[in-house]
């Protein structure tokens, strides 16, 4: 008879995060502090300790890096109110904020829903920021613009409870044509739009898919490309089938190969 063996080692950082990541501010506002749990469960919200003691850094998520006008003067008075006046605009189309103190994070998340803005999975092992073309809605090269698709893809992870507990953080980036201006081989998935016409003469609308991206400390391309025939917003069963596959293998550990596309209809 034979048996197969398994060895499966968690870390603590997993065990944390079984045991579940609901964060009271309030109750940290009023002691002053977090403890080394919370510290770690606060990425999940977007918040990062600094090196100096009693301040944080808060990172806003932007989907596609497009924000209203009102948006953008409510983050100014938000920095000039809790973080010494200074942005800073990440790679990845998202805000941050530093120096902001432990008793007023609990006003500075208030103001920031109040403009219709979070800083909800901007760090931890979530799906990050959605990222797009920097001119995803206007640039004359594309082949249509997959702003609304970046939206779709946020709102589904945000709300989608099963995917606050990844093995690792997930980066979706989408681009409007093949110059891939919002770096598709460097994301865990990167989906490029293409076009093509349809024996009836119709255009259809899908995606380029690469897939096993990183730009880390040590940035790898993605290993491959498939076409996947979706009319938009139809990708959204791929992607949903993508992202929970490293936790369903069991272990976690180091990998590179971030993600398996799944039940994604094949195109030519």
């Amino acid at each position: 008879m034979q048996r197969k063996l398994r060895f499966d080692v968690r870390s603590a950082e997993e065990d944390l995060k079984a045991a579940g990541l609901v964060l009271d501010f309030d109750e940290i506002a009023r002691r002053g502090s977090m403890s080394s749990d919370e510290v770690f469960v606060a990425k999940w919200y977007g918040i990062y300790n600094m090196r100096q003691p009693g301040t944080h850094m808060a990172r806003v998520v932007v989907p596609g890096g497009v924000l209203t006008s009102s948006q953008a003067r409510a983050l100014a008075r938000v920095s000039e109110e809790y973080g010494q006046g200074k942005l800073s605009i990440t790679t990845r189309q998202s805000i941050q904020l530093h120096w902001l103190k432990c008793a007023r994070l609990p006003d500075f998340l208030r103001d920031l829903r109040k403009a219709g803005l979070t800083t909800f999975h901007g760090c931890g092992d979530v799906n990050r920021n959605v990222v797009a073309c920097p001119w995803a809605s206007y640039c004359r090269h594309r082949r249509f613009d997959v702003m609304p698709n970046v939206m779709e893809a946020y709102r589904a992870f945000v709300t989608d409870r099963e995917l606050d507990n990844l093995p690792r953080k997930f980066k979706l980036s989408f681009s409007g044509c093949g110059a891939g201006c919002s770096q598709p081989y460097m994301n865990d998935v990167g989906l490029v739009a293409v076009t093509r016409e349809s024996g009836n003469g119709a255009v259809e609308e899908g995606f380029r898919v690469v897939v096993g991206g990183g730009h880390g400390w040590k940035a790898f391309g993605g290993k491959g490309a498939v076409l996947v025939r979706a009319a938009r917003p139809g990708y959204g069963g791929m992607q949903g089938g993508s992202t929970p596959f490293p936790r369903s293998r069991g272990q976690v550990g180091p990998f590179h190969v971030a993600s398996e596309v799944r039940g994604a209809p094949q195109g030519d």
